[in-house]
């Protein structure tokens, strides 16, 4: 009897042990699958369903989750959904689609906006936007642009000198590549400082969102006149960073921060001074 007891609690305690095995197994798996897609071809609605789960499944799905896309029409556009159950939480986002095709492009972005809790219009992206969403100033990969600044430089952190900057250049999600020209200038009873400058350079873009950092420089021919110095010139490197909102849009923002390193001192009779000109700003991008 004894030893029966003994084989009845440890057959009962295997069983609970499987049994919790298996309800551990139950609520961390998780399903997507496709929902309703009338009007949509089947076999097109199938593989727009499995782009839109491996975007799931990459962004880290819920334990015991079930999400469903849906597809429907609308005139000529195509409705993604996709939709979560969460034990018993129910969650969905939804994009207009110009055709199926563009499941490929806003797959990451519904799937990211669903899993993180964002909108929609929170994941939009340079090289990611839906035609629907550039309908009206549609963004290209590359394209080129105009932008105007208002700047102050200081050569000596003595006195600051406003200024304005044209620059035309190229850009992409990435990066941009440019020519600039550059005046700015300050005359008092006490104080005189001019800087001006002819540069070509270009900017690497951290991030390809809406709101972006940048790092950039290049070279630069600099004018200089400062302290009562006498004016020089030359060749010389420049270096800036900043941040950059808006650029998804066809225009945009930039703050801007950047030193300018001559080749050349500045001289008054025997004496010899070196002035690195630093600067910041704004800048709007048409």
């Amino acid at each position: 009897m004894k030893y029966a007891r003994l084989g009845l609690a440890l057959f009962g305690a295997m069983g609970s042990f499987f049994s919790m095995t298996a309800h551990a197994q139950e609520v961390a798996t998780w399903r997507c699958e496709l929902a309703d897609h009338e009007g949509i071809d089947d076999g097109d609605a199938r593989t727009a369903a499995k782009l839109v789960c491996a975007e799931v499944q990459r962004g880290g799905p819920a334990p015991g989750g079930v999400y469903q896309v849906g597809l429907g029409k609308l005139g000529t556009a195509v409705i993604l959904t996709l939709e979560a159950d969460v034990r018993g939480a129910h969650d969905q986002r939804q994009m207009k689609l110009s055709g199926i095709e563009e499941v490929a492009t806003a797959a990451p972005r519904i799937a990211d906006a669903l899993l993180h809790g964002k909108s929609v219009d929170q994941t939009e992206r340079l090289g990611g936007l839906t035609n629907e969403e550039t309908k009206n100033a549609k963004r290209k990969q590359g394209s080129m642009h105009f932008a105007l600044g208002l700047f102050g430089v200081s050569p000596n952190m003595k006195g600051i000198a406003p200024g304005v900057d044209f620059t035309l250049h190229y850009e992409t999600a990435d990066f941009s590549v440019g020519v600039g020209a550059r005046f700015a200038g300050k005359t008092n009873d006490s104080y005189k400082m001019m800087y001006d400058a002819l540069n070509i350079g270009g900017r690497y873009y951290l991030t390809s969102t809406d709101v972006s950092p940048f790092l950039g420089g290049g070279i630069a021919w600099t004018w200089l006149t400062a302290d009562g110095f006498e004016s020089n010139n030359g060749i010389g490197a420049y270096a800036e960073l900043g941040v950059e909102l808006l650029r998804t849009h066809s225009a945009h923002l930039a703050a801007i921060a950047r030193i300018d390193v001559p080749s050349y001192s500045l001289e008054r009779r025997s004496t010899a001074s070196y002035y690195a000109p630093a600067s910041s700003g704004m800048a709007f991008t048409f």
